[in-house]
């Protein structure tokens, strides 16, 4: 089955962090211990991070899963009844999965339904027991978040209708989150990111969304920009997504760029973020700079720096290879890069799906015809990941050659492969950009506060 990028991100959801609840007299949260840190940078920055649930998220970005879910456990722990930790808990389930969504993984899968069904039912139960306005929208908003995380998980099993479904339900319910409250512009993350994507699909998929569901591609882009601008918690994750919609979509690859460069700023320990940077040079053909951040992955990697480790070393050496080839037409290098990475990578893993299709390029411009072929029809044996067999039918039938304007934009996608599923951290981040790469709190692009 192929999932192609686009097809991964249509039943969208609202991944918000907003303000704590405090529920029937529950008294406010008491700061907690600050997790174990190695380095006084990072025992400097988690400090910095006032609750669990912030917290929580700013191990997510790491990514470190387990600190991240003691996080919100711990404030499961002390609001039992606020559906807000059973959500992160749920979204860190799915950014789990999200990492290596080609594999099996039926332990998480459980846990991502579970937590999911439990996101739901705790945020109906506080809406049955009638609480303020502003109390209610905050469970339509976890309820529609949920909603859109298990939407996701649908999309990548390729359950099409149940996914369109989710994003649908999800979506009216950040609706009425907004009804209620009207500068809860969190929410405009999740219905951005909705109405973008429905209404950019392709193929069948599209004429799916067009019976079931309709987006506006120019509301989801201003929904997206006012979550980025005047969101309490959303900059981040709307960050995130607008790097993948000008990179891919709007054919605006240096917007895309200055603001994963701003994320990776924000996060420098982040090996997503790190990638996500990584990423966007390729998008934008900086081939040299592009040789240069994944060396300095790699190198980070080999070292074990916190949080990098030395099971990131396939995907740094994956973006070199193709800097060498596209960059420097180092051709042998390329080649010797996508060897490793098959050798190194998990068997299932797409990185050694596209590895051996770059690899078969490399071949193809060296003239090694057969050696090329055979790395194609590999490609053609294993799972198809955004369009990999496609690419390498092209190819078994015209061999690739660097002279055509062809630099795949099916790289094998880092952390956007499933979009994020974590919102913006707002106490750890500093200034950021907007949607048009600049300084977002200097230059307001929201429209005007709606009225209550």
């Amino acid at each position: 089955m192929a999932i192609l990028k686009s097809e991964m991100l249509i039943a969208m959801t609202a991944a918000l962090l907003v303000r704590p609840l405090t529920i029937g007299g529950e008294s406010a949260i008491r700061p907690l211990p600050v997790p174990p840190a190695t380095t006084a940078i990072e025992r400097n920055a988690v400090s910095k991070v006032p609750n669990p649930i912030s917290r929580g998220l700013w191990w997510l970005y790491q990514p470190r899963y387990a600190e991240a879910r003691a996080s919100f456990d711990a404030y499961i722990r002390a609001h039992p009844r606020d559906p807000e930790g059973y959500f992160y808990r749920t979204a860190v389930d799915w950014w789990q999965i999200a990492q290596n969504y080609e594999l099996n993984q039926p332990e998480l899968e459980r846990r991502l339904h579970d937590d999911y069904q439990t996101t739901v039912r705790i945020a109906g139960d506080l809406r049955a027991h009638g609480h303020d306005r502003r109390t209610e929208a905050r469970s339509y908003l976890y309820e529609g978040g949920a909603e859109g995380l298990w939407g996701r998980w649908l999309v990548t099993r390729g359950e099409w209708v149940k996914a369109y479904h989710a994003g649908k339900s999800g979506a009216q319910h950040l609706r009425r989150a907004l009804a209620l409250n009207p500068s809860l512009y969190d929410a405009d993350l999740g219905l951005g990111i909705y109405d973008y994507y429905t209404d950019t699909l392709s193929g069948v998929q599209r004429v799916l969304s067009k019976l079931l569901i309709h987006g506006n591609r120019r509301r989801g882009l201003r929904e997206l920009r006012t979550a980025l601008d005047r969101g309490q918690h959303s900059r981040v994750e709307a960050m995130l997504f607008l790097i993948e919609i000008y990179s891919s979509h709007e054919h605006q690859p240096m917007k895309a760029l200055a603001i994963a460069r701003q994320l990776h700023s924000d996060f420098p320990q982040s090996p997503a973020m790190h990638l996500a940077e990584i990423q966007a040079l390729y998008d934008a053909h900086q081939w040299a700079t592009l040789a240069v951040a994944s060396q300095r992955f790699m190198d980070r990697c080999e070292r074990n720096e916190p949080y990098y480790s030395n099971a990131g070393i396939p995907e740094g050496r994956y973006y070199r290879g193709l800097a060498d080839l596209w960059g420097q037409r180092r051709v042998n290098s390329c080649i010797a890069l996508m060897t490793s990475v098959i050798a190194t990578a998990a068997p299932a893993s797409r990185w050694a799906t596209f590895a051996h299709l770059r690899r078969g390029q490399a071949y193809d411009v060296e003239r090694r015809r057969s050696d090329a072929m055979a790395d194609y029809r590999i490609v053609l044996s294993r799972p198809d990941v955004w369009g990999s067999q496609a690419e390498a039918n092209a190819y078994l039938h015209t061999p690739f050659s660097l002279s055509r304007k062809e630099a795949s934009h099916s790289a094998a996608r880092t952390w956007l492969d499933s979009p994020l599923p974590f919102a913006g951290v707002q106490e750890t981040i500093h200034p950021s950009v907007d949607a048009e790469g600049f300084a977002a709190r200097d230059k307001p692009l929201a429209p005007p506060r709606r009225s209550a």
